[in-house]
């Protein structure tokens, strides 16, 4: 979502930036991969790009993505940035010719997926609908819901889950603050019409590294690391500016182990893990989990988008934590 900046913190472009790790010099994610961007030093969470592809629809329209879940092992559910669509692709990024458009109520902004085959698809300020798929891809059992905003607009949604409960998790996007803020609901017995006002969960300080503070942008909560993966990224509303984007981990344990801080109600969780930036030329705007591997590494979705070129990429990256369970 916008046009690249030459400008970066001490004059230097983000790529080509040197940063002293121990007693070596870094090589930039440019020099690792003049494509992609991946960094495989100095940071705790690593990521390696498998697949980066241009969204287009079964016509050939070019799709500006806003966030994405799997359907199933074969096929995944993009959202229109710009349009009140679902589009369903397989998992290279085709699109599905038979079953390609489901049209909402609703431009979606985030999406998330629980155990138990239920879809969640959420508005900037707050219309949560969630439903199923039925045979051919038919959407069935569809429920209308209020998640109330009170500042801000919603950028990232989750689902996590315990043997007896389930919550729906919530990001917020700010950038009046470097500070990242996430809230909760219990929807273990969520019913049509009800209206739900998350709690304050938890907060962590996102460091600018460059001209403009982060904000967050999705959240994924996953089984395997026990934790959530947090998108952040650095546009511009309204202006087409950004300078990347940037991962992190924070665990259930690390938020579990913190008090709630009377000053604002948010556990605060200092001890966590993030990537190199990444992407400097696009905004990520969704991540979802495909599959994990045997050495601990996750395999995700992640879709961009640039709002001055009308276009939304869909990645295949593994993601490495050293700071997982």
């Amino acid at each position: 979502m916008g046009t690249r900046r030459q400008d970066f913190k001490n004059g230097q472009r983000a790529g080509r930036k040197h940063e002293k790790i121990g007693p070596l010099l870094a090589v930039s994610a440019l020099a690792v991969s003049a494509s992609h961007n991946n960094c495989l030093y100095g940071q705790e969470i690593t990521r390696l790009t498998k697949t980066l592809t241009e969204i287009k629809d079964k016509n050939g329209g070019k799709v500006e993505s806003s966030a994405v879940v799997p359907i199933d092992d074969k096929s995944i559910l993009i959202a229109h940035d710009k349009r009140p669509q679902l589009l369903a692709f397989d998992t290279e990024g085709t699109a599905l010719a038979a079953t390609s458009k489901f049209d909402f109520p609703i431009v979606c902004e985030a999406m998330a997926k629980d155990t138990a085959g239920n879809f969640y698809v959420i508005s900037s300020r707050g219309t949560l609908i969630r439903f199923r798929f039925g045979v051919g891809f038919s959407v069935v059992a569809p429920l209308t819901t209020t998640v109330k905003v009170s500042n801000g607009e919603i950028e990232g949604l989750a689902i996590q889950e315990s043997d007896s409960r389930r919550f729906l998790v919530v990001g917020f996007r700010d950038e009046s603050s470097d500070v990242i803020r996430v809230h909760r609901a219990d929807i273990t017995n969520l019913k049509e019409g009800q209206v739900l006002t998350p709690d304050k969960y938890f907060r962590f300080d996102a460091r600018k590294t460059q001209a403009i503070s982060w904000h967050l942008s999705s959240i994924e909560y996953v089984k395997e690391w026990k934790g959530f993966i947090v998108i952040t990224a650095t546009e511009i509303q309204g202006t087409d500016t950004f300078y990347g984007n940037r991962l992190w981990f924070v665990s259930e344990t690390e938020i579990n182990k913190q008090s709630v801080d009377v000053t604002d109600g948010f556990r605060h969780v200092s001890d966590l893990s993030k990537s190199c930036v990444f992407e400097t030329e696009m905004k990520a705007e969704g991540l979802a989990v495909k599959s994990s591997n045997s050495n601990g590494a996750i395999t995700v979705y992640i879709v961009y988008d640039n709002d001055s070129r009308g276009t939304g990429k869909l990645e295949v990256a593994e993601l490495t934590n050293v700071k997982r369970p």
